[in-house]
């Protein structure tokens, strides 16, 4: 793999990190805000987007690894 290449799949891998952390970021504080006013549903369906949205970077970060090989 070129030298250029692997330096611009490291900074897709980085953007993707950090536009995931951003969302997981707002996910946790909606659920607490839902916790705090008493919805158990909301929260529920915020713990279960938090968890795809590690599921989509788990494979995105194994989809980049298997690229690089």
């Amino acid at each position: 793999m070129d030298k250029d290449t692997k330096i611009n799949l490291d900074n897709k891998i980085y953007l993707y990190m950090i536009i995931s952390a951003g969302i997981i970021t707002i996910l946790f504080y909606l659920m607490m805000r839902f916790a705090d006013q008493g919805n158990p549903i909301l929260v529920i369906l915020m713990a279960l987007l938090i968890g795809a949205v590690a599921f989509i970077i788990a494979k995105l970060m194994k989809h980049f690894y298997l690229k690089e090989l």
